[in-house]
Formats: structure tokens, C-alpha cells, sequence
């Protein structure tokens, strides 16, 4: 199943395809949307380049989204809570000539067509009766989009998902999250710079599902999330593991807020038993899936359903199995651990690896591979262990966290931080709760005396960072130290540094 050819099968019809808060738009709607500005982009776009969206959860972006396809070039998600030095450099490293700015913040002193809000509507009128041609679509080896995720040497890196990996993803994980179910509202959450949402986006749309977006602000109200849900009751929820447990604070959420709820699908970090215990007592008759997989991998590679046997084995949750039939899984550099089981890091081969970043040669040479089948495969840095038939993460192999559903290079916040002139080192470390990490770290030694406050300090570091990184790569906590304990080995004693925290 390809996305733009079921929307195509869904271009007359008045069912509802996203719901932002109160404003919703038809598939009819959103195909005419994407129509005009194809034709606007065919104009504009003359050297066929990779077109950035920078916004929120705004029912346009998707229209800039699939107008992009229709003209055959990448589309280049960047969510809000980038900053605009951050939102630059990925502009740089792509050679945009387009930029679609739904944010409302000013982007200057950048070599690139600003298209803001107002612009795209008035496309609608002044290219009404454009249709696009098929022959100008994305093609089976097109790249369809472009994630940047943190980088180690603090800057962005690019993972283009072509459409060939789309096809194949949709094709084995597409069974998983079919309910067969008239209500027809999926949790649209995830940052559309966030893999988790090719879900919504590649797989429940086309289905002709709609999506009930969830914005930032609401993301961060409660009593928002359960009013707006409450009347627009979704049936299938996608999001990290953290979110539904933010949602899952208050005892009011439970299947009498949300009857309609039967499928769950958490990818991006770990999965705990004391969360789905919750769950399962709040909503008896729940499917929750766990799934797991890079951004690399087109958002997921494994996946399994939650079971009463899991819930009750000595093992934490599992990841789950291959669901690609013709790839495959091996643990490489294995050891025995103290368990006894065959711990060591995660390779995946598979039509659903993207097979590189974007123009970094030397880093995609590093983790990217061609088996002898002539399929890619990609060197997670995840350490698991297989049991039985299902597979177990452990952690990283690197300095690489999931933090609330997003990976972060800790090297690329330390980077960063080292670029403020008045820090002379740093090292950033993940502060874990009940087996997760639950906020960063971040100790400093200084180039010069400080003479504020520990507080303002922290608070004068944090403000410098949001100018150079997203929000949710600043560090909760920072600490100044005189000099970094070391270990016998002479590296940096990064347990000691947490002794504190």
C-alpha cells in the first residue's frame, strides 16, 4: 500500500482526514490542498530540492508534506522545538531552496524561499484546479523524506527513507494496527520530525483513518489532552511509552473516559511492567503492542503483542520479533551476561534500512552495510539478547539515550556546551528512574570564576543552549565542578559525577 495512491482513492470523500483541536479538514479537502501546491512547488522548486517544513502539529504541514511527493522531492520535517540556528544548518546541509514556515518565528539571513502560513493559503485559490501527474510522484527509489537526529560531533545528521522502505514497512507492520474498527480516530502526537509518526502518517491515513493531532500546548495540558479526547474519542493510540504515562497520571484516565481505545503501539523507549499493569487494569480489554527500531530502520523493525505470560516471566517486557518475513536480526560482538544470556549489539538487514545519511559518506560507511542478497543493513549500537523467540533490550553500546521517545547524542549537547565561551569542559549524563532515563545532567568546569548564583547560573547555561540545540536535549540539571573525578583507567568517572543526582 503507497500513501499517495489510496489518498487518491479517497480524493472525493467528506470523511474527516486530520482534526487539529476544533479545525478538521476532509480527504477531499487535503488532496485539493496538496494539488495546489504541487503546482506552486513546480514553479518555485526549480532545482528540485528537499523542501523544509518547520511547524507544529498544523493540518497543512501534511498537505506541504504530500504536495512535496507529488512532485517528486523529499520533504524535510523540522518541529518548533528546534531553534532557528538549528532549523539553519539542517536548510544548509539539504541546499533547500523552499522553506515552509508554520511556526510564526522570523527565519532570517537564509539563502531560501520563506512560504509562511498565510502563503500557503493563498495557493489554494490561485492554483484551485491544479492535478498533478503521476509520472512526476515520488518513485520507488525516490527519497520521501528526511529526519535529522542528533549527531555526536554536534551537528545534525539527515536519514532519508525512500520509498521503497515505506512500501515494505507498511506491508508487514500495516497488520498490526488494523482494527477493523468504525470509530476512526488515531493519536496523531509524535513530532513530525519524530519517526514515530510514519505510523499515523503512512499507515493509518491512507487506511482512511483520521488523525486527532495533538499540538505542543496541548501536549503539556492535561486537562486539554482529556477534554479533547473525551470528545473525540480515539480508538488507536501511538506514542512513546512516556506520554501515556503522563496522560495515565490522573486516575480519570481509564476506559470510561476512553471506551473506544483498543489498540496501543509504543515505540522509542522502554516499555516497563509497572506501566502496563497500569493499563491493563484501567483498560481490561486493551491490545498494547511493543515495538522497537532506529530512525534508519523507517521507524520500527520489530514488534510484539503484550501478553499475561510476559507480564508474569522474570524477563523485563520484550521488543518483540522481526516483522520483516525476508530480513533478518543477528547479535554481533556477543558475550555471556550475568543472566547467562548471549548479550551483544543489534544488526538489522532489511528493504526497510534507509542505507545512509544524508551526504555523510565516512558516517554512513561506519554504520550502513550491503549483505550479499543485496540488501541494506544498519549497526543499531543497541545491545539486546534473544529468549525464546523474542528479543530484549539492554541499553546502548555508546553515548546514544532514548529521552522520552527521543534519541539524543549526548556528545552533541556536550559539543554545544563547549562552544559557550565561558565553559572549558563538559559531560552530559542520562539520570535514570525505575530502569529509565528520566533527565539529563550537566556537569561544567568553567574558564572563568562564577560569581552568580548556582541558580542563575544553571538558568543563564540553559538559555544559551535553547539558542543552539532543541529544547529537549537542554539538560534539566547543571552542576559546576572544580575538575571531573577520574577512574584507575584515567577516563572520566561518569558514575561518580551521579553519585549526587
Amino acid at each position: 500500500m503507497w500513501l499517495l495512491d489510496e489518498l487518491a482513492k479517497l480524493k472525493d470523500s467528506n470523511r474527516l482526514a486530520i482534526r487539529q483541536r476544533e479545525e478538521a479538514v476532509s480527504f477531499k479537502e487535503l488532496w485539493n490542498r496538496s494539488e495546489a501546491l504541487s503546482a506552486f512547488f513546480l514553479r518555485k522548486n526549480v532545482n528540485h530540492k528537499p523542501i523544509v517544513i518547520y511547524g507544529d502539529k498544523e493540518i497543512d504541514f501534511v498537505a506541504v508534506m504530500h504536495a512535496a511527493l507529488k512532485t517528486g522531492v523529499a520533504y524535510v520535517p523540522v518541529d518548533i522545538s528546534y531553534p532557528v540556528q538549528r532549523l539553519l544548518k539542517i536548510v544548509d546541509q539539504v541546499e533547500a531552496d523552499i522553506i515552509v514556515n508554520f511556526s510564526g518565528i522570523d527565519v532570517n539571513n537564509v539563502d531560501a524561499i520563506v512560504v509562511n502560513a498565510d502563503s500557503v493559503i493563498k495557493t489554494y485559490d490561485e492554483f484551485a484546479d491544479a492535478v498533478s501527474r503521476r509520472d512526476y510522484w515520488v518513485k520507488e527509489d525516490d527519497i520521501c523524506y528526511i529526519l535529522f537526529t542528533s549527531g555526536s560531533t554536534g551537528e545534525p545528521k539527515g536519514v532519508p527513507i525512500r520509498k521503497s522502505c515505506l512500501v515494505n514497512f507498511n506491508k508487514w507492520f500495516g497488520p498490526y494496527c488494523d482494527c477493523n474498527d468504525e470509530n476512526y480516530y488515531v493519536i496523531n502526537q509524535a513530532p513530525y520530525s519524530f519517526d514515530l509518526s510514519v505510523i499515523g502518517l503512512y499507515i493509518s491515513l491512507p487506511s482512511g483513518k483520521c488523525l486527532l493531532s495533538v499540538d505542543h500546548d496541548m501536549s503539556r495540558n492535561m486537562r486539554d489532552m482529556y477534554q479533547y479526547l473525551k470528545k473525540y474519542p480515539p480508538f488507536f493510540w501511538i506514542s512513546t511509552p512516556s506520554f501515556f504515562d503522563w496522560c495515565s497520571f490522573d486516575v480519570k484516565f481509564n476506559s470510561e473516559l476512553l471506551p473506544a481505545l483498543k489498540l496501543l503501539v509504543f515505540v522509542g523507549e522502554i516499555f516497563t511492567k509497572s506501566l502496563a499493569k497500569r493499563i491493563f487494569e484501567r483498560f481490561p480489554d486493551i491490545c498494547a503492542i511493543n515495538a522497537y527500531g532506529p530512525t534508519e530502520a523507517t521507524c520500527l523493525i520489530t514488534a510484539c503483542k503484550i501478553t499475561n505470560d510476559m507480564m508474569e516471566a522474570e524477563n523485563s517486557l520484550p521488543i518483540g520479533r522481526m516483522i520483516d518475513p525476508f530480513g533478518y536480526l543477528q547479535i554481533e560482538h556477543a558475550y555471556d551476561d550475568e543472566c547467562g544470556n548471549e548479550l551483544g549489539e543489534l544488526k538489522i538487514v532489511s528493504n526497510s534500512v534507509g542505507g545512509e545519511y544524508f551526504n555523510r559518506l565516512e558516517l554512513t560507511a561506519d554504520r550502513f552495510f550491503t549483505d550479499k542478497t543485496g540488501m541494506k543493513g544498519y549497526w543499531t549500537g543497541d545491545l539486546v539478547y534473544k529468549d525464546g523467540e523474542f528479543l530484549y533490550y539492554v541499553g546502548r553500546k555508546d553515548f546514544q539515550i532514548k529521552l522520552h521517545g527521543l534519541r539524543i547524542e549526548l556528545n552533541d549537547i556536550e559539543s554545544n556546551l563547549n562552544k559557550l565561551a565561558y565553559i572549558s569542559g563538559s559531560v552530559v549524563l542520562p539520570v535514570y528512574k525505575d530502569g529509565k532515563p528520566d533527565y539529563l545532567a550537566a556537569f561544567v568546569t568553567l574558564n572563568e570564576e562564577q560569581s552568580e548564583s548556582a541558580i542563575r547560573f544553571a538558568m543563564r547555561v540553559k538559555k544559551d543552549l535553547k539558542e543552539m540545540i532543541p529544547m529537549y536535549m537542554v539538560p534539566k540539571k547543571v552542576t559546576v565542578v572544580k575538575e571531573f573525578p577520574l577512574n584507575v583507567n584515567g577516563k572520566i568517572d561518569r558514575k561518580k559525577l551521579l553519585e549526587d543526582c
